[in-house]
């Protein structure tokens, strides 16, 4: 609409009021935006009661604003209905080559913003270098900044790119740097990426409203281009750099989806006092911590006051997520008076999942209220052990109800009462419907899905049968095997061994969703007994070590007695050596060489033949 310049030595200023601005640019190949004002130099202007729809650049800048150098802007009763861009600065407002720049604004409305650019940018506001930023009744900062942001409305932001809603970027003295939020409203935010991003400084952010943040995560259908900042789409409210100080008071989080909440850096502490968190899915967790990764480590100081927490959902720690934690780590989670309802973690942990044997150290929950939350194992919290759980004021309350805290298993028993000694005969089978079971830290029965429909592969726990002295034991059959329902069975192995007293053993091998723990096997004392008649005690199922067993023939043995594997003694028949079999044999090659004879001509020499073949033959 309009471009001012002044130089430093003419004090003016423009005016505009009660303005209606319908269909700005959409021109091939515009240069740049300033689609409202565009101030450079010393310019400065005012804007009362302004009314814009459709301002369209598809090639560059979609700002409305931008201001230069020492420029100054004042509006008041703005009001933006579709603004498109396709560059990386703020769709409201672009400050560059700032000196002094100034931008004050009052009573702010803006829908339906859409960013274009494929390249990582801002999303309402870009400002550099040492300017002042007043807005009443987002952002890319860098270099000695304080924000104030007083009743701004946003609805239904689109950006083809993953991009940080707002975002400030400064360094030097902390109390340079700030941006506080009053009274702020966000809704319908369709792309992904971080809403507020601080890598440096403080952030206030009061009685505000956030809403309907992220929601094509729920069906996958987000649209936006990859980039190669997964953190930038995993984190869904707040990122820090370190040493970032993080107010936010008095405000409601509904409706957002993505893989977290919260990802902040060392040194940074986040206080969270009188706000509402409900109706969201942070696929690990609404806070998240991990130590792992040396370039990232994500932790940091929450302190948390009289908060509500409702309907939160995720897979593991609805509300707090820990994977890894070291013991000398700085993160410290605080929560007091805070009410945890209808929270649920479709796996392990209905509040607070840590992996951590080191959580006791830095979490704790102070006068805190739990309703109705719920996860397969731990209803509330799941842990290492109990050792490593987070501390609760009221713990033994807790742990009156079971199931509300759980741990990863600890142990394995034998479920049958097995006083005596498994008795048998080298190559008998191992009784079946022996069980043992696995059992957590507060002795909950650890169950196993049984529906394959819905089951994956490496959520099996896989164990092994196996013996304490495998010199004079072999294990012969299915050896390997995985835990079912809510026990752990030994398969009927065949065990083949020398006299004596042994230990088969039942050991788990893979831990599947579990964590390896200590205690992991179990042994049953087993007695080969000494091979005695009517048993035969011979090589058969091994080369080393004698099976022993009854003689068994497949076919009936009619008058005779079966002595080994369908071998029979008949009393009846004598000769049945191999020696006699020879004499059988003999007597066929003399029937076959008289039979042979008689079919050719005769002569004397044949007929002395034929006739002595023939008295042979009677004789066998």
């Amino acid at each position: 609409m309009a471009y001012i310049t002044t130089d430093k030595d003419i004090k003016s200023l423009i005016k505009f009021k009660d303005i209606r601005q319908i269909n700005t640019g959409n021109i091939n190949n515009m240069r740049s935006g300033g689609l409202i004002i565009c101030i450079v130099n010393y310019g400065s202007a005012e804007i009362e009661n302004y009314y814009a729809e459709n301002l369209i650049n598809y090639s560059n800048s979609g700002a409305a604003f931008i201001l230069s150098e020492n420029a100054s802007l004042i509006v008041r009763n703005l009001e933006i209905n579709k603004i498109k861009g396709n560059s990386i600065d703020g769709l409201l407002l672009n400050t560059y080559n700032s000196n002094t720049v100034k931008f004050s604004a009052y009573n702010f409305t803006l829908s339906n913003l859409y960013q274009r650019s494929d390249r990582t940018t801002a999303a309402l506001l870009w400002l550099e270098e040492k300017t002042n930023v007043y807005i009443e009744d987002l952002i890319y900062i860098t270099t000695f900044c304080n924000v104030e942001i007083n009743g701004l409305e946003v609805n239904n932001f689109f950006s083809k790119t993953p991009v940080e809603f707002i975002q400030m970027n400064v360094g030097g003295d902390m109390e340079l740097t700030s941006i506080k939020f009053n009274k702020l409203k966000i809704f319908n935010i369709n792309s992904q990426g971080t809403l507020i991003r601080i890598l440096h400084g403080k952030l206030l952010l009061t009685n505000s409203t956030i809403k309907n943040i992220h929601k094509c995560n729920l069906d996958n259908s987000c649209k936006n281009f990859k980039n190669n900042d997964n953190s930038l789409i995993q984190t869904n409210i707040l990122r820090t750099g370190l040493g970032c100080k993080i107010t936010i008071e008095n405000t409601i989080f509904d409706n957002i989806y993505g893989e977290n909440g919260f990802r902040s850096l060392p040194d940074t502490t986040i206080t969270l006092t009188n706000n509402t968190f409900s109706n969201s899915y942070f696929k690990s967790g609404l806070i998240h911590i991990d130590n792992e990764y040396i370039d990232e480590v994500i932790s940091g100081s929450f302190l948390i006051y009289n908060n509500n927490f409702d309907n939160i959902k995720s897979d593991y720690g609805s509300v707090i997520n820990i994977k890894i934690l070291f013991k000398n780590s700085n993160t410290r989670i605080n929560v007091n008076d805070s009410i945890f309802k209808n929270n649920v973690a479709s796996k392990f942990g209905g509040v607070i999942y840590s992996s951590s044997l080191y959580t006791n150290y830095s979490v704790s929950f102070n006068n805190c209220i739990f309703i109705n939350n719920y996860a397969k194992i731990g209803q509330i919290a799941f842990s290492l052990n109990k050792d490593s759980e987070p501390k609760f004021s009221n713990i033994d309350e807790l742990r009156e109800k079971k199931g509300l805290i759980s741990t990863n298993p600890t142990k394995l028993i034998l479920s049958n009462n097995i006083t005596n000694n498994i008795s048998l005969l080298s190559s008998d089978l191992f009784p079946s419907g022996v069980l043992c079971n696995i059992y957590d830290d507060y002795n909950n029965i650890i169950s196993f899905n049984t529906d394959f429909s819905n089951i994956e592969f490496n959520e099996f726990m896989f164990f092994g049968i196996e013996s304490n002295d495998t010199y004079n034991v072999e294990l012969k059959g299915q050896t390997q095997s995985y835990c079912w329902g809510d026990s752990c069975e030994f398969p009927s192995v065949k065990i083949i061994g020398n006299p004596g007293k042994y230990k088969i053993r039942l050991k788990i091998n893979t831990f599947g969703k579990f964590f390896q723990f200590k205690d992991n096997y179990v042994d049953i004392p087993v007695e080969v007994k000494t091979c005695n008649d009517p048993y035969i005690n011979q090589y058969k199922e091994s080369n080393k070590i004698k099976s022993c067993y009854k003689p068994k023939c497949d076919f009936g043995c009619n008058t005779g007695s079966c002595v080994n594997i369908n071998n029979k003694n008949n009393p009846m028949i004598k000769g049945g050596s191999v020696d006699f079999l020879i004499i059988i044999l003999v007597g066929l090659i003399f029937n076959i060489l008289y039979s042979f004879l008689l079919t050719v001509q005769r002569t004397t020499t044949r007929c002395y033949l034929i006739y002595l073949l023939n008295n042979i033959v009677y004789m066998f």
